[in-house]
């Protein structure tokens, strides 16, 4: 997908066909997001509402061949899409203004691509 839309800022494809459990997800995460942590849903949903190291004004997730993501472990795709859900899309939407002295606003996109 990635080739097919003009993306700016941070990507991050995720590839169901890579990532079909819950310690895939973890690694990649740290490898290709740079999570410092990523070895329990809390430490996961506290670095994605930091980022601070990704000097990016906007953050796109791509969940490619998302009928194969994650098809290990069907609660933790359904948990990790409601982390991104009601924590994540909606801090860097307004929430980041109210809690982090001299932050703004920034686009946090999620594309699920199915196969």
């Amino acid at each position: 997908m990635q080739d097919r839309l003009p993306f700016s800022g941070f990507v991050a494809n995720f590839d169901g066909k890579q990532i079909q459990n819950k310690e895939e997800l973890f690694r990649f995460l740290e490898k290709n997001v740079g999570l410092p942590d990523a070895n329990n849903w809390s430490s996961i949903t506290n670095w994605l509402t930091d980022l601070s190291w990704i000097k990016a004004e906007e953050y796109n997730f791509i969940l490619e061949n998302y009928d194969s993501f994650l098809k290990d472990d069907l609660s933790s795709k359904d948990l990790f899409l409601e982390i991104l859900e009601e924590d994540i899309l909606p801090w860097w939407e307004c929430d980041v203004e109210k809690h982090v002295v001299g932050s703004k606003v920034k686009s946090f996109q999620v594309y699920i691509v199915e196969n």
